[in-house]
């Protein structure tokens, strides 16, 4: 790539859940050559989440280049007002200017595609097609409206992701051939729009590794790979395959781009096995925090356990139709995303969780929760510590594994003007080997299957800088991924807003361009309008379409 001067285009490809602990071996037995050779040329290494390493808000940590909070978003769903309820989070939600705005106000051309939560699609200086949790293919997802056109008569009808827990263990290779299409599809397009369009930032996020490492890790990482099945051996084939097909879509990328641009590639978290899941709210019943009003709590696990014994039958079947047809009608009996919430007694819970992605414990504080019981200040406080102590002593009740390995206060780790937002606890289970799961269950533990996926969510992302203004051949260290917004701005020769919490990475820069284009800062960029449509923007056939998707991919 040609010298740039800090004025050249850059190149952003995000791999959702790109993880080094998978491509390091795939580049050793020389199945990805484009990314090792992009490594051996450039610079690598770690990138650190948001903790804890949740889609929803590292995408929109990376976006913003701001902590959650700062921007606001701590999960894939977020409080309604007044209410002990949840909603589904979107795009006006994030309360912080992104990377594409700030660009497109300085008169930067912009070409977006897939990165998740850019539902609604904002405007932007040139086009934006939005990703995860937008609602489906009839809504507008992107800008400008007839982009969405063009593209369904040049390539057939969109796909806006695959959502593996429609499928079922019996039905692995469809879902890896339909992933395989999907993204196959989606390089074809990544190509044409970066070759037809003028752009200073191209950035395309590609879903596929994020769903087979959660789906099938233990056919990547198989306990005994000597004696694998043949059909075992298929599936591990066809895994492969698809890293290698998101290897060949780099290389045209890149090639399309190569003497006049510099690279990033990125994650937004990284991966490793999951070992089980821990029933948070169970624990939290034992110790008493907790309790549930008997009738309401028998009567949701009974449709609970009827409406998954359906999407296990049908999602072992080819009837995409049918199980479409269920998982909406059981969306349908709420507009908000935690049904168990309704069963709670709140005039006798202490503590709560409300998320499976969001790994964190609310207290039923009085004034801030609907039905509040727990004083705010001393009380509000000793009530934390005691939990955070029994955190401390919680271990497997048959390893005898002690299972926190993080426990956190909001304000140790956040901050900003929604920090009151996040949960008052959260915490990593042996660093994401454990999840803590919120549905009401009757036993503390479940061991990995189909149904909780036997891979999830590490701190530790993918890095890679690739450009004759990066250095070449090293490893680096400590970045995050609130660095990456600021860095992709020097590197296109913007002032940096000095209200974001990320660091220019000037330790990838080449001498030359350093020494040339020094980090620029600006003041504070503007917050988003708090007025903005954000709350009620899906309406009850899209919340139902998203829960949908949600439990498609394991998180509700």
């Amino acid at each position: 790539m040609a010298k740039t001067g800090g004025n050249g285009k850059v190149v952003v490809i995000g791999l959702d859940g790109g993880s080094f602990a998978v491509i390091d071996p795939l580049i050793k037995e020389g199945k990805l050559p484009n990314i090792a050779r992009l490594i051996e040329e450039g610079v690598r290494g770690d990138l650190e989440s948001t903790v804890p390493p949740v889609t929803g808000p590292a995408w929109a940590s990376f976006m913003t280049g701001k902590s959650p909070g700062a921007h606001s978003l701590f999960d894939f769903v977020k409080r309604v007002p007044n209410e002990s309820a949840r909603q589904i989070v979107n795009y006006n939600h994030i309360k912080s200017k992104t990377l594409w705005s700030i660009l497109s106000e300085q008169g930067k051309k912009i070409g977006i595609i897939n990165v998740p939560i850019t539902y609604p699609p904002s405007e932007v200086s040139g086009f934006l097609i939005s990703g995860m949790l937008t609602p489906s293919i009839q809504s507008q997802y992107t800008y400008p409206a007839s982009l969405s056109q063009e593209l369904e008569a040049k390539f057939g009808q969109y796909v806006l992701d695959i959502w593996w827990q429609h499928y079922g263990p019996k039905r692995i290779k469809r879902f890896l051939q339909d992933l395989m299409d999907c993204t196959n599809k989606r390089g074809k397009i990544a190509l044409y729009l970066m070759e037809s369009r003028e752009w200073d930032l191209f950035m395309t996020v590609f879903i596929g590794m994020d769903r087979i490492q959660h789906a099938l890790w233990n056919f990547l990482f198989p306990l005994d790979l000597r004696n694998l099945s043949p059909k075992e051996e298929e599936i591990r084939d066809l895994i492969i395959e698809y890293y290698q097909l998101v290897d060949s879509i780099i290389g045209k990328l890149v090639a399309a781009v190569d003497g006049n641009g510099n690279l990033v590639i990125m994650s937004d978290h990284g991966f490793g096995p999951l070992n089980g899941k821990l029933y948070i709210n169970k624990w939290l019943e034992d110790l008493g925090l907790l309790t549930y009003d008997r009738t309401k709590i028998n009567r949701y696990r009974t449709t609970h356990r009827l409406a998954s014994l359906l999407r296990s039958i049908v999602s072992n079947m080819d009837l995409l139709r049918l199980r479409k047809m269920l998982m909406i009608a059981k969306a349908r009996e709420t507009r908000t995303t935690c049904g168990f919430l309704d069963c709670i007694d709140w005039s006798r819970t202490v503590a709560y969780a409300a998320s499976n992605t969001e790994q964190g414990i609310y207290l039923n504080l009085e004034g801030r929760e609907p039905y509040g019981i727990v004083k705010p200040g001393g009380d509000w406080e000793e009530t934390r510590d005691f939990i955070i102590e029994k955190l401390r002593e919680l271990k497997h009740p048959e390893t005898k594994e002690k299972l926190a390995s993080r426990i956190y206060k909001r304000e140790d780790i956040y901050s900003g003007p929604y920090v009151n937002d996040a949960p008052d606890i959260i915490f990593l289970l042996r660093e994401g080997q454990y999840l803590a799961d919120v549905q009401p269950s009757n036993y503390l533990i479940e061991r990995p299957s189909w149904k909780t996926g036997t891979g999830t969510h590490r701190m530790e992302g993918v890095f890679i800088g690739y450009g004759r203004d990066i250095r070449n051949g090293i490893h680096i260290s400590n970045a995050r991924i609130i660095d990456v917004a600021p860095t992709v701005l020097n590197l296109m020769n913007v002032p940096i807003p000095d209200d974001m919490d990320g660091r220019v990475l000037t330790e990838i820069f080449a001498v030359h361009f350093l020494k040339d284009n020094p980090p620029l800062y600006v003041g504070p960029s503007d917050q988003v309008d708090s007025d903005k449509e954000a709350d009620g923007l899906y309406s009850d056939s899209e919340s139902a379409h998203l829960k949908e998707q949600l439990k498609g991919l394991g998180y509700l």
